[in-house]
């Protein structure tokens, strides 16, 4: 495998384990709480990647990025704009048409207005998810 392929994998497992574990737990905060939390969240993120990227640099050494690995980034990046549209449409709709939404059950119970924010979180976890799949797909498909 080679640094990207490895490097995209643990990015994926990363966001996979944190935010699994953000979304499991975020109904179980108020509102000012779930502002605390996914900044605990977002940082334990942070700190995981650049870790986990020292270690892998120490042990396999990146390669230089060539015409394929562009082409690759490129169809992953064009394949997580997809996810990222639809999710800012789903936001969107949560937050202006609340009437739409009687009776549809919102994470956690909250407010329409947070329920959104947590749904722009996904979208940008989701579209993240998306590009580092595609990315793997891709390399092993040899593109």
């Amino acid at each position: 495998m080679t640094f990207k392929e490895m490097s995209t994998g643990m990015s994926a497992a990363v966001l996979i384990a944190v935010y699994g574990y953000y979304f499991a737990h975020v109904g179980a905060h108020e509102a000012g709480g779930t502002i605390a939390f996914l900044s605990r969240i977002v940082l334990l993120v942070v700190v995981l990647e650049v870790a986990l990227h020292v270690a892998l640099a120490i042990f396999h050494r990146p390669e230089r990025t060539d015409e394929r690995d562009r082409l690759i980034s490129a169809k992953g990046f064009r394949n997580a704009y997809f996810v990222m549209v639809a999710g800012a449409l789903c936001a969107i709709v949560q937050v202006l048409a609340p009437e739409v939404l009687q009776g549809v059950p919102l994470i956690g119970g909250l407010p329409p207005e947070i329920a959104a924010a947590h749904v722009l979180v996904l979208t940008l976890i989701g579209a993240t998810l998306f590009n580092d799949v595609s990315i793997i797909v891709y390399y092993r498909a040899g593109v």
